[in-house]
């Protein structure tokens, strides 16, 4: 498709989404509707990772943690006032998290990977009125250290598979990634934000409720839409606009093709090649299940220096909860850019929360199916996972998610009918 295509396109859904907006806006800021101290609607999830608010949650340890979790909140009590203090007055929010993680697997040679991440997550609300609305400043800094010279790519190469086991660095030794640093201005009783900055399409577009974060839930990266469509491959600037009501939801992305995620390059904006996503969804509650959201998302990219040339990608996913403790979910991704890691991806699977012996568990079982792009001679045929996690709320700062995979006929590696991967990540917000 021509970029003049590409571009009148996006202009389009653009124009569509405003006018939606406005047409929407009238009723929702009805000046007869009663505000009163009711709390408001959510409005648009930015699916940005939660700190929980660390020490305001009422949680029940237990007889079994409750030797880890109770001192640690003492020794940490004037670290949790300090937070609120900037948290209640200044509207300053942020959490540190420290995640080491292990994998071990049976493929015989490069066969255990070790790394850690440190990130620093925030927000910081700059206004909010009547009149202008709420605008505020996001930020999420990552840094990773490999233990050894087995990287997580290295791993996976020697599993013979065409996706990551985890989400680790892939290269030995440390790395550090501006993951995102966004303005975001909120109207419309926050349906509606406007964000510019560096953008993570991650957390933005096809971003399944349960499932996307690597290092809560799903480790092998079949499971997310990053190995499929080439928008999602680096966080760049750009521009990003969605709208949601009770019902649906439509969004728009479009961000530099040639950004690179160590920092923010704004001279690659001037090449004039470009990414481009568009999504809407579908937000429904039969009578006998509970929530279900249901996406359509479409993708176009100009031809970047990490892609030869032009392409388009389409995906479908859900999340549909069954009742207050289980949910399925289903994606199917295909991209007709040959130069990403899978040309199509199908994955579904089962969340169970609230188990375990503290309640505030989660169990996730899924299957995953992928189509390798033929641009790779290292793809010689279709591969299969299967993946379990039993994510341990052991504190409201400590959580353990011991992780168990079955690699089936892994793409890159013919001589491999079978790798099993076992793992563990230790999740400590502070």
């Amino acid at each position: 498709m021509p970029r003049s295509a590409h571009r009148a396109t996006c202009l389009a859904l653009l124009l569509a989404a405003l006018a939606l907006a406005a047409a929407s806006g009238a009723a929702a800021t009805d000046p007869a509707r009663d505000t009163g101290d009711a709390p408001q609607e959510e409005g648009v999830d930015l699916g940005l990772p939660e700190d929980d608010e660390a020490g305001k949650l009422d949680f029940d340890y237990g007889p079994v943690a409750s030797w880890l979790g109770a001192p640690f909140d003492r020794v940490l009590g004037p670290y949790d006032a300090l937070r609120d203090y900037l948290r209640e007055e200044w509207k300053f929010d942020y959490v540190w998290y420290y995640s080491p993680v292990f994998q071990a697997g049976s493929q015989g040679h490069h066969d255990t990977t070790a790394h850690h991440e440190i990130s620093f997550i925030g927000d910081w609300t700059v206004l909010e009125n009547e009149k202008w609305g709420k605008s505020g400043v996001r930020w999420w800094y990552l840094h990773q250290y490999t233990y050894g010279k087995t990287s997580t790519s290295e791993f996976g190469r020697a599993a013979g598979s065409s996706t990551f086991t985890n989400g680790g660095p892939g290269d030995s030794g440390s790395t550090d990634v501006l993951g995102l640093l966004w303005y975001e201005h909120w109207l419309i009783d926050e349906s509606l934000v406007l964000v510019a900055g560096k953008l993570d399409a991650r957390q933005l577009i096809s971003r399944l409720r349960y499932v996307g974060d690597d290092r809560q839930d799903f480790m092998n990266h079949s499971f997310f839409n990053k190995v499929v469509q080439p928008v999602f491959a680096v966080p760049a600037l750009g521009l990003f606009a969605s709208y949601e009501t009770d019902q649906m939801w439509v969004s728009l992305l479009m961000k530099d093709g040639d950004g690179h995620e160590k920092g923010i390059d704004f001279k690659s904006v001037d090449n004039g090649n470009f990414q481009y996503a568009g999504e809407m969804g579908f937000i429904t509650q039969p009578q006998s299940l509970g929530e279900g959201r249901y996406r359509f998302s479409v993708f176009l990219n100009d031809k970047t220096q990490g892609f030869e040339r032009s392409g388009w990608g389409a995906a479908l996913a859900f999340d549909q909860d069954l009742d207050d403790r289980y949910s399925l979910f289903l994606r199917v991704s295909r991209s007709e850019d040959q130069e990403r890691t899978l040309k199509t991806i199908a994955s579904t699977g089962l969340i169970v929360r609230g188990v375990g012996p503290w309640a505030q568990d989660t169990i996730g079982l899924g299957v995953s199916w992928g189509d390798p792009s033929k641009s790779d001679p290292r793809n010689e045929r279709d591969q299969y996972s299967l993946e379990a996690f039993w994510n341990m709320r052991i504190t409201q700062r400590i959580q353990f998610t011991p992780d168990l995979q079955f690699l089936i006929r892994p793409s890159r590696d013919r001589g491999k009918d079978f790798v099993a991967v076992g793992g563990g990540r230790v999740y400590i917000q502070f």
